[in-house]
Parts: structure tokens; sequence; C-alpha cells
């Protein structure tokens, strides 16, 4: 006879097992998409503008490390400037725009400055082997950076470097910026070769 109050206590610990294992397996279903949509999505630059490119997943920490070693992607890795600070205050025009960081040191060691245009944006390669390392900059830095470049023979100062995405607009206000330090068509070099 004591059988049968238990019957009734062992169904709803029965019935409240099964709804909780149905909460479970929805909230793992949730976090494994959640976990899912930020690997393929891409982490971004940290700026709110992620573009989903996959290029720009790598951390500050990993910087150092892809400079040294092969990348496995065939695309030319972005990572973001080294100094918020310094671009900040070369927006607002204060600060020295003389100081190189290591990376605008690195970009014009070889005389020749490489700027590729994504979007809106600008990178300035760091890196040419195995594949291109590239770094975000803002425009009016890149006069700054040929200015300083002694150019090749041919009297090649600036190579600019186009991707798929990159804006006609964009090109168009590099070239007046280039031009305001008369640096002009004959010592810049644009291949046709489109990036992806």
């Amino acid at each position: 006879m004591s059988s049968g109050p238990k019957l009734p206590s062992g169904l709803k610990l029965l019935r409240m097992l099964r709804t909780s294992s149905r909460y479970g397996v929805g909230a793992g279903a949730l976090l494994i998409g959640i976990a899912l949509y930020l690997m393929l999505r891409g982490f971004g630059a940290g700026t709110g503008e992620g573009t989903g490119d996959t290029e720009q997943r790598a951390s500050a920490d990993s910087a150092n490390e892809s400079d040294t070693a092969a990348p496995a992607n065939t695309k030319a890795l972005t990572q973001p400037a080294a100094s918020v600070a310094a671009d900040k205050d070369a927006e607002s025009g204060a600060g020295s725009l003389t100081d190189l960081t290591a990376d605008e040191s690195r970009a014009i060691s070889s005389g020749i400055l490489t700027v590729l245009i994504d979007e809106r944006k600008f990178l300035i390669q760091i890196a040419d082997t195995p594949a291109p390392l590239f770094r975000s900059t803002i425009l009016s830095r890149i006069p700054e950076l040929v200015r300083r470049c002694s150019g090749d023979t041919n009297g090649i100062r600036v190579i600019v470097r186009r991707r798929e995405t990159a804006r006609p607009s964009a090109e168009a206000d590099l070239r007046r910026e280039l031009e305001k330090l008369q640096i002009t068509s004959d010592a810049i070099l644009m291949p046709e070769e489109i990036l992806p």
C-alpha cells in the first residue's frame, strides 16, 4: 500500500527530469550555435566593424608569431595598428608625425611603401615573405611614410594594391593626399591585379 503514493511522485520526478533535459539540450544547442557563428563570422578587429574575414581574427599577441611563422592562409594577413593612441594623435593633429612605429619602420625599410586599400581602409605592408603581412593605418599617415621612402631605380616610391572590395573614393582620397606632397603619378605604381 505504501507503493501507491510513491508512484505519482516518481512520475513527477520523471517529468521534471524530461523537462529539464529538454531545456539542457536546447541551451547546449544554443551555445554551440553561438560558438559556430562567432567562429565562421570572425571576431573582427574589435572596432565593431567586423567584415567576416578570417584574417582579422588574429590577436595582437599572435602578431609577433605571425611575423616569423609562415601563415597557412594564402590571403594577406591584416592586423590592427599597434598604437591606437598614436593614430588618434595623428588624426587630431597632435603629437609628432616624425616618430615612426616599429611597423612603419619595417614598412618603409625597402625604400618603397606598399599600401593595400580594403573597402575604405588603408593597410601598409610590413613583411613580404612568405605571404604579405599588413597593418592598418590612417590615411593622413601614408604621405609622411611615402615622403621618407627613397624609391627604387625607376623612382617608384609607393605601390598601391587593391582588394575586390576597395572603394574608388578611397583610392581618390589617397591620390589627393599624395598630390599634396607633390608625389606625382610617376612615383606611384598601381598593379592591375586585384587581391581577393
